[in-house]
């Protein structure tokens, strides 16, 4: 858990972009209790993964879901800052919440170096800190897709690192907390 302060900071932080919603990209797998908490806060969310799942795969996949500032899940999500459970977006207030799913679901799967198809999980925040500094133009372009700005965890507990596109190249800039 985070120290208040810090978790109020980073709040503040994450709702401070105008004419937009915030979403997450939260991996079950790292998140006890997910699919139950997110049920219980009756938000917009979705299953990244497609078809029926098995309860078991239901418990650890990843979810997309719609923030509000000042709800419980919210909360909640927060006092795991620093965790690695999953990644932070903010989208135009202006797209359907089936585009951003629609987008989250095609870059999931990738191809590796020896062209085989592999599971993408940048929704790890380890993942994306390594990943979005590395994209060319146009993997820039597809990962941020309607994606405005990503807000990950940095390497410290204590920081949110964020990502944006300026003419096609990924654009980063850290912001430390005082904890």
């Amino acid at each position: 858990m985070i120290p208040a302060e810090m978790k109020t900071k980073t709040c503040d932080y994450l709702f401070s972009f105008t004419r937009s919603h915030l979403f997450a990209v939260i991996d079950g797998a790292s998140v006890p209790g997910l699919l139950e908490a997110i049920k219980k806060n009756n938000t917009q969310y979705c299953c990244l993964l497609s078809g029926k799942l098995s309860s078991e795969l239901a418990q650890v996949a990843p979810y997309l879901v719609k923030l509000e500032k000042k709800s419980p899940l919210t909360e909640w999500l927060l006092d795991g800052w620093g965790t690695h459970s999953g990644i932070y977006c903010i989208i135009d207030e202006s797209v359907p919440f089936m585009d951003v799913r629609k987008h989250f679901r095609s870059v999931q799967i990738v191809k590796n170096y020896d062209s085989k198809c592999v599971f993408f999980r940048y929704y790890d925040p380890r993942v994306m800190n390594v990943y979005l500094p590395t994209c060319t133009s146009n993997e820039a372009k597809q990962m941020f897709g309607p994606i405005a700005i990503y807000l990950l965890e940095g390497e410290r507990s204590n920081s949110v690192k964020k990502y944006s596109l300026m003419e096609g190249e990924v654009n980063l800039k850290e912001y430390l907390y005082i904890s």
